[in-house]
């Protein structure tokens, strides 16, 4: 089987559209959305998906075509192509994000690379969506200066400084995005498939916006966390479509690079000068893969410092993604806090083995927990990987650190100090 049979045997087409629409409805055994071949703003949808056969087709356009077909017309690092590179790069496009590899001869297999990098497609904005995003950044950063609740919170309550606030961009949604843009200048259709604006208002408002920057300081795409307590989800960001869900990259990797899981904890690193000497990258809830690709095509070999979570869920994790930078040839290490181990140890050993109490079943499920927590430190630990510090156990992550102000600060840079794994 080729690849092209391989991708429209395995990709669904409304799963597909997901990615540029950004809203689908159900229409009997069809889906619709608005047009997404970038001709037509029509307002009642006209862009007819057909799952049973893997087509589409736009009667606003009178195009249709496979899942490959959707891609050259949809994707807007694709479309802008010359007519005879299109589909190729839809289709290499569709391989990488769906894992399918060239069906070779044996010894064609074993020297395909593990992570082969494709970064073209998220990489490319067009200009009028740069032009979006910006002055929706702009709009964002001067509602925050008015916001002396959410100010407080940041900087009182998460430990942010002024300055970091305005390197890193942040902003607030208060639910006036669109007649600051229209003010502005700027198309509310495309915000709108930008997903900035729903037909039920705006999509991240009462969040803190967390835009991610490129090299140049541009906004590339946005994460919004909820300000309101108990508010779900925490977090929310743009839907893929025009724009791609993708990590934070900060600094320079003089030293290596420090792999994060949140905003606030990119934040941490970034307040103390770390990235400085790191290139930090946080994953926000993108997945370790997408990173993995990038940095095997711009940092192949380098020291990784694993920053997750410190609980199990995050051990297990930083396992994971330790395992496969070795297997691409990086050199990494997992940050480990002794404090915490020390107290996980004391807990199970202080806990009954039996009990016949009403919570006894939660009771087992917590030690279990903690027995597999442990597991983890002693397989980090046996393959060389873990970097052990000492932040006193209730310490999650750099965010926490963040928190503690300048006893977090100097802890996290002992950390670093001594984080070399070579």
């Amino acid at each position: 089987m080729s690849v092209i049979d391989d991708i429209k045997a395995r990709v669904g087409i409304v799963e597909l559209a997901t990615r540029y629409a950004s809203q689908l409805w159900p229409r009997g055994r069809t889906s619709v959305c608005r047009c997404l071949c970038g001709h037509n703003t029509d307002r009642h949808p006209s862009f007819t998906l057909y799952p049973a056969q893997s087509r589409f087709y736009c009667y606003a356009c009178s195009r249709g075509g496979d899942v490959i077909n959707l891609v050259e017309l949809a994707d807007p690092g694709i479309a802008g192509l010359a007519e005879g590179h299109r589909r190729k790069e839809a289709v290499r496009a569709l391989a990488c994000w769906y894992g399918i590899v060239n069906h070779g001869t044996r010894s064609e297999r074993k020297v395909t690379p593990r992570f082969e990098p494709y970064s073209a497609v998220e990489s490319v904005i067009t200009e009028d969506v740069r032009v979006v995003l910006e002055a929706a950044t702009a709009h964002f950063e001067s509602v925050l200066t008015r916001q002396d609740d959410v100010m407080r919170y940041l900087i009182q309550s998460r430990g942010l400084t002024a300055t970091t606030i305005q390197r890193l961009r942040l902003g607030y949604s208060d639910g006036r995005l669109a007649r600051a843009l229209s003010a502005r200048g700027v198309d509310l259709g495309l915000a709108a498939r930008l997903g900035l604006l729903t037909p039920n208002g705006e999509k991240l408002r009462g969040r803190v916006i967390f835009p991610v920057l490129d090299a140049a300081g541009a906004p590339v795409w946005m994460l919004g966390r909820a300000f309101a307590a108990g508010a779900e989800p925490k977090y929310d960001g743009l839907p893929d479509g025009l724009v791609h869900k993708q990590p934070m990259w900060i600094g320079q990797a003089k030293r290596g690079i420090v792999l994060v899981e949140g905003a606030f904890d990119a934040a941490a690193l970034v307040q103390w000068h770390i990235h400085a000497e790191w290139l930090v990258v946080a994953l926000l809830g993108t997945g370790h893969r997408k990173v993995m690709e990038r940095l095997s095509e711009t940092h192949s070999g380098a020291d990784v410092v694993l920053l997750l979570d410190q609980d199990k869920a995050g051990k297990q994790a930083a396992l994971n993604v330790a395992t496969e930078l070795l297997a691409c040839g990086f050199h990494p290490r997992i940050v480990i806090d002794a404090d915490r181990h020390t107290q996980v140890e004391s807990r199970l050993a202080n806990q009954p083995s039996r009990t016949t109490t009403s919570n006894g079943s939660q009771q087992q499920a917590l030690q279990q927990k903690m027995r597999q927590e442990l597991a983890l430190v002693e397989a980090i630990d046996a393959r060389q990987l873990s970097h052990w510090v000492n932040w006193g156990g209730a310490v999650k992550d750099p965010g926490d650190l963040l928190m503690l102000g300048e006893p977090g600060r100097r802890l996290l840079q002992q950390a670093m100090a001594s984080a070399g794994t070579r």
